[in-house]
């Protein structure tokens, strides 16, 4: 038996489900299969110039998250700092207190980013060690 696209399908049923009414039902399940698994010829050199490109959106988005942190934390630093003057309660205007909520925003973004980005590029060793671990076939 074969699908439209020419896999072979692999069923079974599979009893003991109950309908409404204590009616019985079976569920049948269907597994596809690739005709032929595709494997494609790099050389090493496009092979390294392929792990070290990094073509997401992630790494470019957390220089930005960073710039931000370093553009903001003056000002958050400036009105967290006023804020603790003396013996007093914490007293911050509503500048002040955009400036340390704008801070704080920004650099959890850019935390996220940062470990986001690092965990792809540690998945990515290991993909590439496999693929060079590969029989060579000539």
């Amino acid at each position: 038996m074969a699908n439209q696209i020419g896999q072979p399908v692999v069923s079974s049923v599979t009893g003991g489900v109950s309908g409404g009414g204590g009616a019985t039902g079976q569920i049948r399940t269907a597994t596809t299969h690739p005709p032929e698994a595709l494997r494609h010829n790099i050389s090493d050199d496009e092979l390294t110039r392929l792990s070290e490109g990094n073509d997401s959106a992630v790494g470019p988005a957390f220089w930005t998250f960073f710039g931000g942190v370093i553009g903001s934390a003056p000002a958050a630093w400036r009105a967290y700092s006023n804020g603790f003057s003396g013996n007093q309660a914490l007293t911050v205007d509503s500048q002040g207190l955009l400036d340390i909520v704008i801070f704080a925003v920004v650099s959890a973004v850019a935390a996220a980013l940062f470990f986001v980005n690092r965990s792809k590029k540690k998945q990515q060793k290991p993909l590439v060690s496999e693929i060079r671990s590969r029989p060579k076939s000539y």
